[in-house]
């Protein structure tokens, strides 16, 4: 018998032997986060000799008796749908899931190398047959591209992609793996009437194989949980960005250092609009700033006010590329007393001036 108490997300999607991508990623993000991860799985991959990757894929009528068990037995909160490699295994799941309210798509068409995975007469049956029972769409801009035709060199191509994409049927977009600002990744969040941007510097973590499964079934646990969209959104956003951005190898002979190094820097992801204080950091983890400081010099060599400042400048860099928000409104939404401490912190940690930055 079913333990009541539990969360169940469903995810609809392949098996990865490397561990990297596909259902393996998506049991432990699910269960990290609280959820109860119950699967059914779509294809098999495996490595060969020459450092490719096959797949193989399950029978569709095998698939549709696994998701059909799953939501009789478990009556799961939400659904995250993976990777499907043939319209009659599209036509099978979208039959399945039609009584399910919280549907995450991330059809996951283009590898993150650019290989294609899905043939096109199988994207066309994802769009008219899955995109519209999707609260959510999550695809990369390669595969928004391919979808809907229109290229994505802006900003403003990613808003219009979104909304074809809306047109579709998806009642919400998240848009992701943009390279529109130098050195920068971009991902849109659109739904018609919201639209947020998210920005961050690690190109390389953000479009690693494995990221976007991860990031959707971060998502799907988060409104399994009882989290509105964008509310599950942020809290997906910030767990992965600690998990590929800022956390740190752990070395067996420093193990505590590390743990509360990676304590801290989630903290700090939770709390950098309003708290710039390393007390509050310290009380926080139930230890002194004194040991705060030894943990975070042995972890990566440089201080807790180092470590905070840093986190400050990267997100005043990011808010510097909206043109919309001066720099007044940006040290007020980051909790800065005055737009002149926020100029003081910034010129000593990047030796340019908000406005300097800004025109480069």
């Amino acid at each position: 018998m079913r333990n009541n108490s539990i969360t169940p997300v469903l995810c609809i999607t392949g098996s990865d032997s490397t561990g990297g991508a596909g259902i393996q990623p998506d049991i432990r993000t699910i269960s990290a986060m609280g959820g109860y991860a119950v699967t059914a799985i779509t294809t098999l991959s495996y490595n060969t000799a020459d450092g490719e990757f096959e797949i193989y894929d399950i029978q569709p009528d095998i698939i549709r008796r696994q998701i059909s068990t799953i939501i009789s037995a478990c009556h799961p909160h939400t659904v995250k749908i993976g990777l499907l490699r043939s319209p009659e295994t599209v036509k099978y799941v979208r039959d399945e899931i039609q009584a399910c309210r919280n549907v995450i798509l991330v059809p996951g068409t283009i590898s993150a190398s650019g290989r294609q995975l899905v043939d096109d007469q199988t994207v066309d049956a994802i769009i008219s047959l899955l995109v519209p029972e999707a609260m959510l769409l999550v695809v990369r801009c390669s595969e928004a591209e391919r979808m809907t035709s229109h290229a994505v060199r802006s900003e403003q191509d990613m808003i219009q992609v979104a909304k074809k994409l809306l047109k579709l049927g998806a009642k919400s977009v998240l848009l992701r793996g943009a390279r529109i600002t130098e050195n920068y990744i971009t991902t849109l969040f659109f739904d018609g009437e919201n639209q947020l941007f998210f920005s961050s510097q690690n190109t390389e973590g953000w479009l690693m194989h494995g990221v976007s499964g991860a990031l959707s079934s971060a998502i799907a646990t988060r409104i399994a949980l009882g989290d509105d969209i964008i509310g599950a959104i942020h809290h997906a956003h910030d767990y992965l960005h600690r998990q590929i951005v800022y956390s740190v190898s752990q070395q067996p002979s420093h193990q505590r250092p590390y743990d509360i190094y990676n304590a801290f820097i989630a903290l700090v992801a939770k709390h950098y609009k309003c708290r710039h204080k390393i007390p509050f950091y310290a009380d926080e983890l139930n230890i002194s700033t004194r040991y705060l400081s030894s943990a975070t010099h042995t972890a990566v060599g440089k201080s807790p006010k180092s470590v905070i400042d840093e986190y400050l400048v990267e997100e005043i860099k990011v808010m510097l590329k909206t043109p919309t928000l001066n720099v007044q409104e940006i040290a007020n939404l980051l909790g800065f007393s005055s737009q002149t401490v926020l100029c003081r912190l910034f010129k000593q940690v990047t030796s340019k001036t908000p406005v300097e930055f800004r025109l480069t």
